[in-house]
């Protein structure tokens, strides 16, 4: 039985990225605050940074933050067969059979490429990248939406098994 297992990187990188840009933008709100820069409004012009400055930068890190708090339970290293799903937990892997699965999807707009998965006897979520860490996406841009198009085995596998399974 071949399993495809998800990136444990990019599962990591998405884990805490939020959290991180957050963390930074409540740093910067706080300087700009204590320490005004200057900023330029024309060629000739300039203003220092204000309250309203700092307190932007800091509300939009708190939302980043509170965001990830959210989500970060529910991003988990995955491992997928034609048969199963393995949900990698840090106490123990958790295996489901396909039929016990209510949906499998993938999250639009996002590169790389994240599914998530929803099981039908507890309801839970679960998110997860793609195997591969890069190259196996094609990402079309419009000036209103962007398309990513996932080619990587797992990408490949997942379409199989929606069908397959009637997911």
């Amino acid at each position: 039985m071949n399993m495809i297992k998800s990136n444990p990187f990019q599962t990591q990188v998405i884990k805490h990225l939020l959290i991180i840009i957050g963390v930074f933008l409540l740093v910067f709100g706080s300087v700009i605050f204590f320490f005004p820069q200057e900023r330029a409004i024309s060629e000739i012009e300039f203003q220092l940074t204000d309250g309203l400055d700092s307190m932007i930068f800091c509300a939009i890190g708190l939302i980043l933050i509170l965001v990830n708090l959210l989500y970060y339970r529910m991003i988990k290293k995955v491992s997928l067969s034609q048969s199963q799903i393995i949900i990698h937990e840090k106490e123990e892997d958790r295996a489901y059979k396909w039929t016990e699965v209510e949906e499998l999807g993938r999250v639009r707009f996002f590169t790389p490429s994240i599914y998530k998965v929803r099981m039908k006897s507890s309801g839970e979520r679960v998110f997860f990248v793609s195997e591969s860490s890069f190259g196996k996406y094609t990402k079309i841009d419009s000036p209103f939406v962007s398309f990513v198009i996932d080619s990587s085995e797992m990408g490949k596998e997942i379409k199989r098994i929606k069908s397959q399974y009637r997911i």
